[in-house]
């Protein structure tokens, strides 16, 4: 009976590692090598890459995994030293590859160059619950028909504009805090929607996708609330407030914090350094 359980767990899995091979490409071209070490005390993030190019450098382990499973940092469950050991990664999409297929592919690459094998949980947590304000909401409900409807166009860092259910806009808000937004509001319109705030670049640095930003080794790390970031002001010297300010006063919402179960991604084990290129 034993064997028999051992060989169907063995099969199951091996029929799974052969799907995930046969379901995602692979990149054309892919190398990662460990990143420069730090100097002078000044640690240098970079998130970037031309169109159907992936270009990391100095990310810790736990910001490239987040970026392989979509996910924020704080969703990823391991080993403490994935904030320590940093790496380049380079990578080609082979042409005619949809790019959504992208972070699959970073996941495939970081299970054979380090032997990844993960599961996924939920865990209670810390989150932001999206609620409607005490004034009631102050945006306008428009027809799901709208022109637009569903697209979100940020012309700036910190400006937003959307024609969205409340529930597709947590998931875009939840990027520039340092936590999950979830959406409590029970509103089930669609709003016509713009936001105007200034972000918390700590936040950033933990976008998926985000652009170049630099921290400082040691500097703060996730925290704050509601009407003043990490204890900062709640408006920033350009005048534009935070977040927390901003879904208040523009939109008629409040951010409350509370806790709720979150998905996440168990690292079960990783190799702390890759295979040769």
């Amino acid at each position: 009976m034993i064997r028999k359980f051992l060989l169907s767990a063995f099969l199951a899995a091996f029929a799974a590692t052969l799907t995930f091979a046969q379901d995602v490409p692979q990149f054309e071209v892919a190398t990662i090598k460990e990143a420069a070490p730090i100097t002078d005390g000044r640690v240098a993030f970079r998130m970037g890459g031309d169109p159907g190019h992936i270009d990391y450098r100095g990310l810790p382990l736990r910001m490239i995994l987040a970026r392989a499973f979509e996910v924020k940092d704080y969703q990823i469950i391991g080993p403490d030293w994935l904030d320590s050991e940093r790496f380049d990664i380079m990578a080609k999409v082979p042409d005619g590859v949809d790019r959504a297929k992208t972070p699959r592919m970073l996941q495939a690459l970081l299970a054979e160059r380090f032997k990844m094998k993960f599961h996924r949980d939920q865990k209670e947590t810390n989150v932001y619950a999206l609620v409607v304000g005490k004034n009631g909401i102050k945006v306008k409900e428009v027809p799901e028909t709208t022109e637009g409807v569903g697209r979100m166009q940020m012309s700036s860092i910190g400006h937003l504009e959307t024609k969205a259910p409340f529930s597709q806009l947590v998931d875009l808000l939840s990027r520039f805090a340092d936590r999950p937004i979830i959406d409590m509001t029970e509103a089930k319109g669609t709003y016509d929607i713009k936001l105007d705030f200034q972000p918390d670049m700590a936040n950033l640095m933990k976008m998926p996708g985000g652009g170049p930003v630099m921290m400082r080794s040691g500097d703060g790390g996730p925290g704050g609330g509601p009407g003043g970031d990490r204890g900062g002001p709640a408006t920033d010297p350009d005048g534009k407030p935070s977040l927390f300010t901003a879904v208040q006063e523009q939109l008629g919402l409040r951010l409350d914090p509370r806790k709720a179960p979150v998905p996440t991604i168990v690292i079960d084990s990783m190799d702390k350094k890759p295979s040769e290129n």
